[in-house]
């Protein structure tokens, strides 16, 4: 699941340094794919099945409040340096999620 995870922040990081404004199903859906891709890739390593999905929905439920804070955190903002920062750290996103596909299939091939 780790592509996952690094195509949504590719995603997301792209449409925040493009400035592109998601409606709030488009931000809702984002934010609950890249929970569910952290959920499934934090495997709890637990004695028993019913521990392990009580692990794992915690994951799912943290992993994914993270991302709602994050994407609520840069919905509006009213400065243009505080723009301008937000769609810098979208670029620095997209930059790493890139470097580490490269990586991940340079690894692979």
């Amino acid at each position: 699941m780790e592509w996952l995870l690094v195509a949504v922040a590719l995603v997301g990081g792209a449409l925040v340094a493009a400035e592109v404004k998601l409606p709030l199903f488009g931000a809702v859906s984002l934010a609950a794919v890249a929970g569910v891709a952290v959920g499934i890739d934090a495997s709890p390593a637990v004695p028993s099945f019913g521990t392990a999905i009580l692990t794992g929905a915690a994951t799912l439920m943290g992993g994914s409040l993270v991302v709602m804070m994050v994407i609520g955190l840069t919905l509006d903002r009213d400065k243009s340096w505080q723009r301008i920062a937000v769609r810098v750290a979208g670029s620095w996103i997209v930059a790493i999620a890139v470097l580490y596909l490269a990586w991940t299939f340079k690894s692979v091939a």
